[in-house]
């Protein structure tokens, strides 16, 4: 069981390296020992992983199953607190498909979980900066703000970098996106982007600081800054061509073409 559950370990550390398809290998091996021991928190907390990683390498409905899949069993385990995690995830999922409805569907769920059994720590700081995130795409700007805001104070007193960093980007992501009429925010959005970017590289979250960069870049073109955006571009491909990231790629390839 310890082997098994350390390769879903392993898994872990090399999917936030960037290395999806090898994290999936691991993550199999894994679901395949808890399956046949009939461990189903480990096999949630595996489906779960598997399921996020699918849906970072674009496989959706694959995604979708394996999140539902990893639900059913906290359902069964009449365990709140994974319900949240899981109905979180498949809010996000559905805002990584564009689709509006579910993802406010699922992350309304989350919340009347979150009501009826409060939420505390990384769970909590991870509900604000989803709904951040699906505020800021499909509602209320101002919304995503405070939301990224109470994400953040929760992230900075619980040590968690990887959702700290989320929180930095999104903010930075709004400022640079949303500018009251005569006030100047591009150096607060790069100050937020430049936090993030400087977490995630300590972390060697490169899925992650790739993305961020890309954030940074259009922040540099939209103010004319358009060697050091095309810089950054190229150091976007440098890292994701190695690693056969073929839908950063294609995206960033297109962007320094244009």
């Amino acid at each position: 069981s310890a082997y098994y559950y350390g390769k879903f370990f392993i898994g872990q550390c090399i999917f936030w390296q960037g290395n999806i398809d090898s994290s999936l290998t691991y993550y199999t091996a894994a679901e395949g020992f808890f399956m046949h021991e009939r461990n189903p928190q480990k096999l949630m907390e595996i489906l779960c992983e598997k399921g996020n990683a699918l849906k970072v390498v674009s496989q959706y409905d694959r995604s979708y199953d394996y999140l539902m899949r990893a639900l059913a069993i906290a359902g069964s385990m009449d365990s709140l607190r994974w319900q949240a995690v899981l109905t979180i995830q498949l809010a996000e999922h559905a805002r990584a498909m564009g689709d509006k409805a579910n993802a406010i569907l699922y992350m309304d769920r989350a919340f009347n979980i979150n009501n009826i059994r409060p939420l505390h720590g990384d769970v909590l700081a991870e509900l604000y900066h989803r709904k951040a995130a699906i505020e800021h795409e499909f509602g209320n700007a101002d919304t995503a703000e405070a939301y990224s805001i109470r994400s953040l104070k929760i992230s900075e007193v619980t040590g968690h970098l990887h959702n700290q960093a989320t929180s930095y980007n999104e903010l930075g992501f709004y400022y640079g996106n949303h500018r009251p009429v005569n006030v100047k925010q591009y150096d607060k959005a790069l100050s937020y982007y430049f936090k993030a970017e400087a977490i995630w590289k300590k972390l060697n979250f490169k899925r992650y600081y790739i993305w961020v960069w890309r954030n940074i870049s259009r922040e540099y073109g939209n103010n004319r800054r358009h060697a050091e955006s095309i810089r950054l571009l190229k150091e976007i491909l440098a890292v994701s061509v190695p690693n056969k990231w073929h839908e950063v790629t294609s995206d960033v390839s297109l962007n320094i073409a244009a």
